[in-house]
């Protein structure tokens, strides 16, 4: 394997940072707002459906399936992201002058980039059992 000089891996682990940071939590946001919306329609069953219905049990089943599978989306990504994070964290912390380079590049990059966003997103609404 070739050697590769400090920007290569600065601008490496920027990308890395920025998806951490701002991309993934972006991404979930959308499947917790989709995950929130599903769930806002439990509220309306009784207006859609006679409870007493044949197609109420399976349309409920398929709603609660929809939602479970939203949120656990949001929360898988947001795993992602908080990965993501630490192999920066860790790599930064065993390169003196990678963890430099990225910390400058953080710094000019905007307040998104200063601080992560996963831990900020709302939870995940499930159905209930």
């Amino acid at each position: 394997m070739g050697k590769y000089d400090k920007d290569y891996f600065a601008a490496d682990l920027e990308a890395l940072l920025r998806m951490a940071r701002i991309k993934l939590p972006d991404m979930a946001d959308v499947y917790l707002t989709a995950n929130h919306h599903v769930s806002d329609t439990g509220d309306r069953d009784a207006s859609a459906f006679t409870m007493t219905s044949r197609v109420y049990p399976a349309w409920r089943d398929l709603r609660d399936e929809f939602q479970r599978i939203l949120g656990k989306t949001a929360d898988n990504i947001g795993g992602v992201a908080r990965a993501l994070e630490m192999v920066v964290g860790h790599y930064a912390d065993a390169d003196d002058e990678a963890a430099a380079i990225l910390e400058e590049s953080v710094r000019d990059s905007g307040p998104k980039m200063r601080s992560p966003r996963y831990d900020k997103l709302s939870a995940p609404e499930m159905p209930k059992e």
